[in-house]
């Protein structure tokens, strides 16, 4: 699905892939004249499934008469006020369909039109005999199908499919036309749906060049440069704290190297000394979550070495950081 906003004034904006800054600094995307506005008042997100709304300014936000608290994600047709006062409509237009199809042994393959793609019991988007309801979520990305297990389908994984996933339960299949995954004897084979679709560059793919990071006061906007239009998530504050620690680390460390959960725990803690590796791999996770959501490729930004407490952001070693 693809968003636009029904500007109030006039005019339809289509919503960047990444986020949108609204305000009345002339920085902004969209630029509102309103002196009560501020300079920076609010951040929409496109998601598959809808527009993430983040409130950054002193005007609350609604939608439809109901408050907007951070994080909501507003459908087709909702209006959104700011302070009071009808700013938009936000409008979706569906796509084609996802550029991979997913074939299951050898049967039929599958047009993952829906992000995330869902398999597992009756209510899943697909569902397998006797498989656990949330065994495996599909995530799309420009470069392939990034594969994530619950905790449960991990554990029954046998020894020879466990290796497919990380010690966070993601795998990526490979980046060619077809690539394959085995899970509970079941062969998972993604493969382009036409050759002759347009090509666009994965975000933070080995061409990304610049990595910005721009902190607010409840988290902060990471943006990848290369040689597409620029891409950008918002991450609330601690998973913005993990980020800007991974892409610049304390040193001796050097950007790209790997560094301790230790050490991490430390600088996105620093008032809690009690913090390990457990409240660790749960915002880990959250992260990759919402990395996953925007379309970044997680190998570029997050690499885990397995079973070693070590972890680095490979896109670092070879893109220039800005901090701001």
């Amino acid at each position: 699905m693809r968003w636009n906003l029904e500007l109030e004034g006039g005019g339809r904006v289509p919503l960047r892939r990444g986020v949108t800054l609204i305000g009345r600094s002339a920085a902004c995307d969209i630029v509102l004249s309103d002196p009560s506005i501020s300079r920076r008042q609010l951040l929409l997100s496109a998601r598959p499934t809808g527009v993430e709304v983040f409130n950054l300014g002193r005007q609350p936000l609604s939608s439809d008469g109901h408050p907007v608290v951070d994080g909501t994600l507003l459908g087709d047709g909702s209006r959104l006020c700011v302070g009071g006062l009808p700013m938009a409509v936000i409008r979706g237009a569906r796509e084609a369909g996802s550029r991979w199809l997913l074939r299951i042994d050898d049967g039929p393959r599958l047009n993952l039109r829906g992000a995330p793609f869902t398999i597992g019991g009756e209510a899943d988007d697909l569902t397998l005999p006797e498989w656990p309801d949330g065994a495996l979520t599909i995530h799309s990305t420009d470069s392939g199908l990034i594969f994530e297990a619950s905790q449960t389908l991990l554990e029954a994984l046998g020894s020879s499919e466990r290796p497919h996933f990380d010690d966070d339960g993601f795998a990526r299949t490979p980046t060619s036309d077809a690539g394959q995954i085995h899970c509970l004897g079941v062969r998972f084979t993604v493969e382009l749906r036409s050759r002759s679709s347009p090509e666009r560059t994965t975000v933070c793919a080995a061409a990304a060049t610049l990595v910005q990071l721009e902190r607010y006061a409840k988290g902060g906007v990471l943006t990848i440069e290369g040689e597409d239009a620029p891409t950008s998530v918002f991450l609330a504050a601690r998973r913005f704290a993990l980020m800007s620690n991974l892409m610049s680390p304390r040193s001796p460390a050097a950007p790209g190297d790997f560094v301790s959960v230790q050490n991490l725990c430390a600088a996105i803690w620093p008032e809690d000394p009690l913090k390990d590796e457990t409240d660790f791999n749960v915002l880990l996770y959250r992260v990759r979550r919402d990395l996953l959501r925007a379309e970044f490729d997680l190998s570029a930004l997050i690499e885990r070495a397995r079973g070693s407490g070590m972890i680095r952001s490979p896109i670092a070693a070879r893109a220039k950081i800005t901090l701001c």
